[in-house]
């Protein structure tokens, strides 16, 4: 039986697996839909904090990855130095 404890955590067999979901305009640079990972606990504690971390990490890859793909005009006409 698979349980969905909060947000981005699920249980499944007593093993936790943090499963998030891909934000449209970053889909495209993934081959699948969302992101499943195993935090490597049974510990609940332990899997939420690990979790967390894992939702913030990519919050900021994928600002960053937004920002890239941003179009800027006259990005060209800077002096690189």
């Amino acid at each position: 039986m698979v349980d969905k404890i909060y947000d981005y955590l699920m249980s499944k067999g007593g093993i936790f697996y943090f499963i998030r979901l891909l934000p449209n305009d970053v889909q495209r640079h993934y081959d699948r839909p969302r992101i499943v990972m195993c935090p490597k606990t049974t510990n609940k504690k332990m899997a939420l904090r690990a979790c967390h971390a894992l939702a913030s990490k990519l919050d900021s890859f994928w600002l960053q990855m937004r920002i890239s793909d941003i179009y800027i005009p006259a990005s060209h006409l800077p002096v690189k130095g």
